[in-house]
């Protein structure tokens, strides 16, 4: 785990923390894991993902917690250098979070991590009915087009 920072938020007393790992396991505990699938969870339920799980262990991860720890908000991608692109598995905030501004702060944390990397632009599938992750993907400026029948493909790029 690493410390990335404090930030002030007005719908917060006091500052949130950012943290990132470069693999789910160097995170420091079991709870971003168990957050990580929390996420999942509700993607399935929704009916808004595949059966297959894309992250793996060696997937980077950003998060934010509150003052009493409690984790808001995580990211969890991985860089793809072959394709110079900053590809995001899954932007997931607690459902009593959402509309904070948590997602954004995690994103901009992301971007500038894939851009030391070396990357171009970022890209994640999004099921074109979860409303919620197209909202918040178009408000950091990714742009969907269309990907298959049932999901689009945000982009944008960094460089």
């Amino acid at each position: 785990m690493i410390f990335v920072g404090e930030i002030k938020n007005k719908n917060y007393n006091g500052s949130l923390t950012i943290y990132k790992a470069e693999k789910i396991s160097s995170a420091g505990s079991s709870k971003i894991l168990l957050f990580l699938l929390k996420g999942w969870i509700e993607l399935l339920e929704n009916q808004f993902s595949q059966t297959l799980i894309p992250f793996t262990d060696n997937s980077k991860i950003v998060w934010v917690e509150s003052l009493d720890k409690k984790i808001l908000g995580v990211i969890c991608y991985d860089y793809q250098e072959e394709h110079k692109c900053g590809w995001i598995h899954l932007s997931y905030t607690d459902v009593n979070e959402r509309g904070k501004g948590i997602n954004k702060i995690c994103y901009k944390i992301v971007e500038n991590n894939c851009k030391k990397l070396g990357a171009s632009h970022l890209s994640s599938l999004v099921n074109i009915r979860n409303k919620i992750r197209l909202d918040s993907s178009s408000s950091v400026g990714m742009i969907p087009t269309p990907y298959s029948p049932t999901h689009y493909k945000m982009y944008k790029k960094i460089t």
